[in-house]
């Protein structure tokens, strides 16, 4: 815009900070897999560039707006594809469907929250797409076992390369469970906080806070 009607108005710089659009994206109800993608690929939260005439890019706005496809893609996965394409464009949306693939190749989430036998995946992608799976279920039945069969699942990667990320699955449990009463208590966060298991798990996994 010309310089002297800029001059009419106040210039903010917004910095998009990760972290803090996880904790809003839970609270919002954003598709738990979207959210579990950005985890994985941070740098597609926000993928701006001006000199593109481009219509359809990742912003935090627009993977809101694909949130709400989440009930088209068991039924007709074509049409989902093409409501991710046009919100987030062609390289977004096939890294997305891409990182869904590992949905169907993984464990049932009720198996591990059950504490039935599974094999944990070891594959980052996979890793991501299974914490989308079950914090979506867990959520649904916060009972003493199936938490403390979460932390079993947590356990698995203590003594492996992919030891830190037990600390995404606490971390993004707790966003998905910050929701207070109508008096303010956080009733379902303190269900895990106040587990048994949570309190062994970081007693024990301090440092990887650190």
């Amino acid at each position: 815009i010309p310089t002297a009607l800029a001059n009419r108005f106040s210039h903010f710089e917004i910095v998009v900070e990760p972290n803090e659009w996880y904790q809003w994206a839970w609270k919002n109800k954003i598709d738990p897999f979207i959210i579990s993608f950005l985890r994985h690929q941070p740098g597609l939260l926000h993928v701006f560039n001006p000199d593109s005439n481009q219509l359809a890019f990742p912003t935090p706005r627009s993977w809101g707006f694909a949130s709400s496809f989440e009930g088209v893609r068991e039924v007709d996965l074509e049409l989902y594809y093409k409501g991710i394409h046009g919100t987030e464009g062609s390289a977004a949306a096939q890294q997305f469907l891409s990182f869904l693939k590992h949905k169907d190749k993984l464990p049932d989430p009720d198996d591990v929250l059950e504490g039935r036998n599974y094999k944990a995946p070891l594959e980052p992608d996979a890793q991501y797409v299974m914490l989308a799976a079950l914090i979506q279920s867990l959520t649904t039945n916060l009972s003493e076992s199936r938490i403390a069969n979460y932390f079993t699942y947590i356990g698995k990667y203590k003594k492996t390369e992919f030891a830190d990320y037990q600390v995404i699955l606490v971390k993004e449990l707790l966003f998905s469970l910050d929701q207070k009463d109508e008096e303010g208590n956080d009733i379902l966060r303190n269900a895990v906080i106040n587990h048994s298991s949570y309190k062994k798990w970081s007693s024990e996994n301090m440092s990887l806070f650190t």
